[in-house]
Formats: structure tokens, C-alpha cells, sequence
């Protein structure tokens, strides 16, 4: 659509014509000029400004008690024309005299289609967008419980017979539920108190429809990020295993972030929760979404809930870690690295958390010693190293295993890179300093707290053998 087309509609005269056409007797004609208005105000902010300065909400709010049906639906589509065009337009909508109660009334007449009720929820929606004060406006007309009737009517519509009208329906719905319940604690547990949970974790399976899953997901995951009692609403009756499912179902695309995010704010919680992630076969999850996300927005989502769920201890750490969480979190962080963006920077550092969490509370050390590596980042080889450095003198079978799985003989060639390199920094510096070349960078491998721990780890072996391999 052409952003700059009808610009010749919004002078004085073609709009009043409009405006005028909206009291002709004939539907016909009130619908054709509500479609010409409602294309006017979706091009762009100033015309929708027009649209309104013209005075058509007033004769659309008496259109809204039409008994013809095309008339109502077009008048419900324009209003969210005009509603989505900016906050100063849904403010007006909202101060015309008993627009929204006669929105709220429309989808709560036992005859209504549910295509029309998704129309006016849309309006809803767009009205909600704007802040916490638009969405009260929103409830103190009934619109969250006319949303919440529909969401409901519209997923047991849609478990009998999907025509295609009762799931946009829902997830026209659920969005509406989903940008209130954003705004406040209260609001979202006004949807629980609604009752629209279980149909929202049947909605995030619905595999025969994306929007819905979409829609459903963002709606669980404003509740389950406000308080642990709203989280723990979502999580029970199969909520966490529906979440999984949805972020299978879901990978590889951007709307995996809602159903990972939504497991990640649950697991943030407390610990049960966590285990429950993993119960459900989170752990697979987390690691498949961080893998294979669509772009790096997916990356960050993965790796932060990734994280929140690691952070709870062994059992929930080791089973991450079994499924592969310590390389796929290492991938993310060189992805990160990659990157020039903020949201790089924020892969980086949410890659780099859930990595510090997996070795802090894995309690294998088994699972760690791959990172004991000189391809492993600085960074996460730091807190490797000191993990190492703290625990290992007090379990034999791990020392055992740090000599016959090669991190020992790893552990040598990483002191001696970091020796080379040291002494590569030092020369350089002095010819610098004596004007025979640039200063270096020093591309040391450990800082001083890092050589001390690695300086620990080796004098818990023998020296012989610490030497051979150092030296071999």
C-alpha cells in the first residue's frame, strides 16, 4: 500500500462526503464508505487524524447499534483503523461518549458473530497498546471480560469444528488478553481469575495454527513473569510440557522466543520450577532453540532461559550440560562475539551467565573438562579454571579423570600458549618502547587469578607428570 496514495481524500470536501455517506439509509452505501475511510485512516498517522477531525466516530458510534451486520463489522474495522494509528487516536475513540461500553456490549450479545467479536477485540487490543490508562479504560468498559468470553467461546468452538473463524477468533482474543494482562500484576490475574488458562496451554499446541500458538504463548508469558503464584498457574496442569511442545513446534522461527521465554521467566521462579522445565524435556529444548534460532533476538531468548533454569543447582544444571548446553552455549557466545549489534552484546553476556551457572552447579566435573581447551574464550576459561582450582582436590575419581581424559595434557599446552604469549607481549613492548616497532597487544590467555588457579590445579598432580606433559 502506497503511504502517500489518497492524500486527495483528506481535503475538506471528499471527506465530508464520507463522513456524510455514514447516515445514508442504504447499507450498502455506509459500508462502501466505511472502507473508504477505513483505508484513508490505516495509510498513515495524518490521515487518520483527518478521519477524525472530519467527525466520523460520532456517526460510527451510533453505526455500532446497527441491526445489519456488514454495517457493524466495517463500523468495528474502521474504529481499530483508526485506534492503531496512535495513541492520540484511541484516546478519542476512548472520550467519545460510550464508544468502548458499546464495543463491550456488541460482543457480549448471545447473537453476535464470532467474526465480529474478533473485530471488536482487535479494537480492544489496539486501545491496550498505548499504556496502562488505556488499558483500565479497556476494563472499566467490560472489554477484558468481553476478551475473555471470546477466547473462551471461540477455543471451544474451535475444538469441535475448525472453520477457520473460531481459531483467528481465539488468537485475536488472546492477543487483546495478552496486552492487558502486560500492563499489571492485577490485570493478569484478572485472566487467570477468567479462567483463560487451560484454553491458552491448549491454544500453544494447536499445531494446525501459528497465530494461535503465537497468541496463546505471549499471553503465558505475561502471567508467568509477574509473580511465582501466577507462574506456578502456568506450570500446573501441563502447562511447562505444553510450553515445550510449542517451542518444538516453533523452532527455527521467531515465534519460538515466546514459549522459551515463557519456560525461562517459570524456571527463574524457584527451584521446583526449574526441575519441572527439565521434567518436561526442557533441557533438549532450550539447547535444540538455541541451535537452531532463527535469528539472534532466538539466540538471546534461548541462551537467557538457558541460563534461569541452570542456576538452580545440580539437578537442574547436569541435565543441560548431558544434553549438550555447555558447546551450545559456547556457540552462542562466538555468534555474540560475531556481532556488532546490542543484541550481539546481549547473546555475548546472556551466553557468558548461563555458561558461569552451568560449571558453577553442573557437579560433574567430567562434563566441564572439553572447556579446558585454548579455543575455549578467556573469559569462560576464567571461571572453568577456578571451578577446577576449587573442587577438584576433593574428589579422586575426577583428578583421575582430569589425567586420563587429557585435560591435564590440555591444561599444559594452555600454560604454554600463555607463556608464548607473554613473552611475545614483554618483547614487544620493549621495542616499542625502544622505537623499533608498534606497541602490542598482550594476547595472554590468563589473568593473574587464572594462572593462580592453574598453578593449583598442578600442584595436585605429581611434578614428573605435570612436567611431561608441560614439556613433552
Amino acid at each position: 500500500m502506497d503511504p502517500s496514495g489518497g492524500d486527495e481524500l483528506v481535503e475538506d470536501e471528499p471527506l465530508e462526503k464520507l463522513v456524510a455517506s455514514l447516515s445514508h439509509p442504504a447499507p450498502a452505501v455506509v459500508v462502501s464508505g466505511l472502507r473508504a475511510l477505513r483505508s484513508i485512516a490505516g495509510k498513515k498517522e495524518a490521515h487518520a487524524t483527518a478521519v477524525v477531525a472530519a467527525g466520523a466516530l460520532v456517526p460510527m458510534r451510533a453505526l455500532l447499534e446497527s441491526f445489519h451486520d456488514d454495517v457493524k463489522e466495517e463500523t468495528v474495522r474502521t474504529l481499530r483503523a483508526v485506534a492503531a494509528a496512535g495513541a492520540e487516536h484511541a484516546g478519542k475513540i476512548i472520550a467519545e461518549d460510550d464508544t468502548l461500553a458499546a464495543l463491550a456490549a456488541n460482543c457480549n450479545m448471545m447473537d453476535a458473530s464470532l467474526s465480529l467479536r474478533a473485530q471488536i477485540v482487535k479494537v480492544f487490543e489496539s486501545v491496550c497498546a498505548y499504556g496502562a490508562e488505556s488499558a483500565g479504560a479497556v476494563l472499566d468498559c467490560g472489554g477484558f471480560h468481553a476478551a475473555a468470553r471470546v477466547a473462551e467461546d471461540a477455543s471451544a468452538a474451535n475444538a469441535v469444528a475448525d472453520d477457520g473463524v473460531a481459531p483467528r477468533a481465539a488468537a485475536s482474543a488472546f492477543a487483546c488478553l495478552a496486552t492487558m494482562a502486560r500492563h499489571s500484576d492485577d490485570l493478569a490475574a484478572a485472566v487467570v481469575d477468567a479462567g483463560c488458562v487451560p484454553c491458552a496451554i491448549a491454544g500453544v499446541v494447536n499445531e494446525a495454527n501459528a497465530p494461535l500458538r503465537e497468541a496463546t504463548a505471549a499471553t503465558l508469558r505475561e502471567l508467568a513473569m509477574k509473580t511465582p503464584a501466577l507462574a506456578e498457574t502456568v506450570a500446573s496442569d501441563g502447562g511447562v510440557a505444553a510450553l515445550v511442545q510449542c517451542a518444538n513446534l516453533e523452532r527455527g522461527t521467531s515465534r519460538s522466543i515466546l514459549a522459551v521465554q515463557t519456560l525461562g521467566y517459570i524456571a527463574d521462579f524457584k527451584q521446583a520450577f526449574a526441575m519441572a522445565v527439565v521434567g518436561a524435556g526442557g533441557a533438549k529444548c532450550l539447547v535444540d532453540a538455541s541451535r537452531s534460532a532463527a535469528d539472534v533476538d532466538a539466540a538471546v531468548a534461548a541462551a537467557w532461559a538457558l541460563g534461569c533454569v541452570a542456576r538452580h543447582g545440580k539437578e537442574t544444571a547436569k541435565p543441560l550440560a548431558k544434553a549438550g548446553a555447555l558447546k551450545a552455549m559456547l556457540e552462542c557466545y562466538a555468534l555474540g562475539k560475531e556481532s556488532v549489534t546490542v543484541v550481539g552484546e546481549a547473546l555475548t553476556d546472556r551466553a557468558k551467565a548461563a555458561l558461569k551457572s552451568l560449571v558453577k552447579n553442573v557437579g560433574d566435573l567430567r562434563l566441564v573438562e572439553p572447556l579446558i581447551d585454548e579455543a575455549t574464550p578467556k573469559p569462560i576459561l576464567r571461571h572453568v579454571l577456578n571451578e577446577f582450582a576449587v573442587k577438584l582436590a576433593k574428589d579422586v575419581n575426577a583428578k583421575r579423570d582430569f589425567v586420563t581424559g587429557g585435560a591435564l595434557m590440555r591444561l599444559q599446552a594452555i600454560r604454554r600458549a600463555h607463556e608464548a604469549a607473554a613473552a611475545a607481549a614483554a618483547r614487544a613492548r620493549e621495542e616499542a618502547r625502544l622505537g623499533a616497532a608498534d606497541a602490542a597487544a598482550d594476547d595472554a590467555l590468563l589473568d593473574e587469578r587464572t594462572e593462580l588457579a592453574v598453578t593449583q590445579i598442578n600442584h595436585m598432580f605429581p611434578a614428573d607428570v605435570v612436567s611431561y606433559y608441560l614439556y613433552c
